[in-house]
């Protein structure tokens, strides 16, 4: 193995710090759930995964860890790129029926409407005749997805290559364990304080039930859940902490504790027991349970190993009784209560709207079993298939994995099931060779994700960018902490190179094209976004500007925005819709100039039209479009607009013109 060079050492840390830095400020960016958000940590990752691929370059070979996991993640990447690569109509007709049929069905007659005449169609829909179309049912929002996924493999492939050091896996503890604690006590003292706004200024778009900077308390709890067993790690990993565990006098005792590395454990466990009580505070039934499951089973594995467990459950039996404490402690009487909810659920578990969409979504399966609806479609098609009153708009199906099968089908779900595997026997494979303190890291780590993995059975946890970041990070971490060895330099095998630059310096020059097309992707979808954004502000600001009496400057304004988001193309269909009804509704006001209204009310018809083909099945977009043709004066555009809209949902009567759904909101779409 050649010898890691100075150059590299130091490229190699500017990707680490790069990648970890997205992820410790993820949460606190309203948990990465807004698109400039996630936009934004994705340009940082992108960049720190060059400087990565830049290194093996400059070595001229390119260390990897975890191959088969590697491979996988390209599989998984290569189905996404293949759900949205436009395909014979016959093909995707065998592999998707919903997309052959429906799809195409909505596209014929948006082809229709969208004539010389559209008053003239008033016949039903003609068969679909587009040629070529996609497997996603919404494939700017699978395009979306993708560009995560790849945020997501890159934070894995730096932080599982680029941590060789015990000292670079302890800090990147650390760091995560401390920018959690300071979360957890934002997040407790925000409860306390009653305050329903983010931070006490920031009021999220479509409200929500806020905890800390999340706007969803199940979503935060998740997060603080994954830095429980990181803190476990961290802390059960120092040798100070065994020391005291000894019992030893107490002159002894004081003398330790007194001591740097004393006053450290002792913080460790105290920030573990804040980030447990802040889950208590939150009130999340899944994060409560999932905790405590996690806890029963590593408790009962390490027993069942004690010969080799002895050490850490000398360790862990006192923290868990902690816990308990803390969570009845800080929880109080309404935690007692919350639980005490379970008890309805248990009466009736098939009348619980979880367990109601979940079998919705075994029925969607059967519509696209292969290859899935799309990542990122579900909310555009669930309508279809929706049991529930459409009072209520499902963006995730509340369970993840149940969102994978649909998503993604069975290629999908067998793909993503694969590299879980393969990571634990990776994992598995090198635990004999490991150090002590790594080890007991990644028990920890492992702790954390099993309560992702229970978690996930009844949220949608995973589709917060700041938990799938952690997500990532955390089996990276895992990866490179089990290749620490025992008496010996990291062992970091690199893939055997052909010549003087070698095969894998090679794939890692090949790689940069895609990188840069990646960047330049990110940042042509950050700025349209970011117009979007001014778009939603002039929105906000437009009542100053009419009390003023002067609307139409800031109209051309916003209006110049929203002709921005139009002209990049590929945009959020969800997003299209509000700028459709947000320019229809300026349109509305009164003494406005003739060329200026018909300007808005032509650009909101084309958010419209540009949201319908974004997401064809979606039968909210079609109400949209409904609504600009009746403003438009083309009645019967409208009403077979209408009708297409009844024809995509369960409750078609529930459909009405001026009843629209409210819109998308990520936390009220359920009782």
């Amino acid at each position: 193995m050649a010898a890691t060079t100075k150059t590299q050492r130091a490229l190699e840390s500017v990707a680490r710090r790069l990648v970890l830095t997205a992820v410790v400020v993820s949460p606190w960016l309203f948990g990465g759930a807004e698109p400039w958000a996630y936009l934004l940590l994705g340009l940082v990752v992108t960049t720190g995964v060059g400087f990565w691929l830049f290194a093996g370059i400059c070595a001229r070979r390119l260390r990897l860890r975890a191959v088969p996991v590697c491979g996988i993640l390209g599989l998984l990447a290569l189905l996404l790129i293949a759900q949205i690569t436009p395909l014979p109509a016959g093909v995707v007709q065998r592999l998707s029926p919903l997309a052959g049929s429906a799809g195409q069905t909505s596209l014929a007659l948006m082809d229709q409407l969208t004539g010389p005449s559209p008053e003239a169609a008033e016949s039903a829909p003609r068969p679909a005749t587009t040629a070529w179309s996609t497997l996603s049912l919404s494939a700017p929002a699978t395009t979306r997805s993708l560009m995560l996924f790849l945020i997501y493999a890159g934070t894995f492939l730096v932080l599982a290559n680029t941590v060789r050091e015990w000292s670079h896996l302890r800090r990147a503890a650390a760091l995560l364990v401390g920018s959690a604690f300071i979360m957890a006590v934002l997040a407790v003292v925000h409860k306390f304080s009653g305050s329903e706004e983010i931070y006490w200024f920031h009021t999220p778009r479509y409200g929500g039930n806020i905890f800390g900077p999340f706007s969803n308390r199940n979503h935060l709890a998740a997060y603080l859940n994954m830095t429980v067993g990181l803190s476990f790690g961290l802390l059960l990993s120092s040798r100070r902490f065994y020391q005291v565990m000894a019992w030893p006098d107490m002159r002894e005792r004081i003398a330790m504790l007194s001591s740097r590395e004393g006053a450290q454990t002792t913080l460790r466990a105290f920030m573990a027991l804040i980030i447990m009580g802040a889950v208590a505070v939150s009130l999340s039934r899944g994060a409560i349970l999932s905790l405590a499951l996690t806890t029963t089973l590593f408790g009962t594995l390490i027993l069942w190993r004690r010969r080799s467990g002895t050490r850490i459950l000398a360790g862990f039996i006192l923290p868990m009784l902690i816990m308990i404490a803390t969570l009845l402690w800080f929880g109080q009487t309404g935690l007692i209560e919350r639980i005490g909810t379970l008890t309805d659920v248990m009466q009736n578990p098939f009348a619980d709207l979880r367990f109601i969409v979940s079998d919705d979504c075994l029925r969607m399966v059967g519509n696209a079993p292969l290859t899935g609806i799309g990542f990122g479609s579900f909310k555009h098609v669930y309508a279809a298939f929706q049991t529930p009153p459409l009072r209520f708009r499902w963006l995730h199906a509340h369970n993840d994995w149940v969102q994978l099968l649909v998503e993604g089908g069975v290629i999908g779900a067998f793909l993503f099931a694969l590299a879980l595997v393969l990571w634990l026997r990776h994992l598995q494979r090198r635990w004999p060779l490991a150090s002590d303190a790594p080890r007991i890291m990644v028990i920890g780590i492992l702790f954390g994700l099993t309560t992702l993995a229970l978690h996930s059975l009844i949220d949608y946890s995973l589709h917060k960018p700041a938990n799938a970041l952690l997500l990532a990070a955390l089996a990276g971490m895992a990866v490179a902490g089990i290749h620490l060895r025992r008496g010996h330099r990291p062992n970091v095998p690199a893939l055997p190179g052909t010549g003087r630059a070698g095969a894998t310096a090679v794939l890692a020059i090949a790689a940069f094209p895609a990188l840069v097309y990646l960047l330049v992707a990110l940042n042509a979808q950050l700025r349209g976004t970011l117009a979007a954004e001014r778009v939603a502000y002039m929105d906000r600001y437009l009542p100053h500007a009419v009390a003023a009496g002067n609307p139409a400057a800031a109209l051309e304004v916003g209006l110049a925005d929203a002709r921005s988001v139009l002209r990049r193309g590929g945009e959020d269909p969800d997003t299209l819709m509000a700028i459709s009804g947000t320019l229809l509704a300026w349109a509305a006001l009164p003494d406005l100039p003739d060329d200026l209204q018909e300007r808005l009310v032509g650009s909101a018809s084309q958010a419209a039209i540009d949201a319908v083909r974004g997401a064809p099945v979606d039968y909210l977009g079609w109400v949209w479009f409904a609504r600009i043709q009746m403003a438009l004066s083309h009645w019967d555009a409208a009403d077979l607009a209408l009708q297409r809209a009844r024809q995509l949902v369960q409750h078609p009567k529930q459909v009405q013109m001026f009843d629209i759904p409210d819109a998308p909101d990520n936390n009220r779409q359920i009782p």
